[in-house]
């Protein structure tokens, strides 16, 4: 479980962007919001929560919105 955890946030963590990154753009850290949303939403859907594959396929479109 360890390891897909590290999985369902690694777009979230290649972005570098986190709250306290002031200099980023409103964009940037809307884009990261949804990248970490989408990882909770994967995470919650593996623990066999099927009804949150609706939500990370359309928190997926949100990042390609703002990409």
């Amino acid at each position: 479980m360890e390891n897909n955890n590290t999985q369902a946030f690694l777009s979230y963590d290649k972005l570098n962007i986190g709250p306290h990154k002031v200099h980023k753009s409103k964009k940037e850290h809307k884009l990261a919001i949804f990248e970490l949303s989408k990882g909770i939403a994967d995470l919650l859907q593996e623990n066999n929560c099927y009804v949150f594959q609706k939500i990370y396929d359309d928190l997926e479109k949100m990042c390609d919105r703002f990409r």
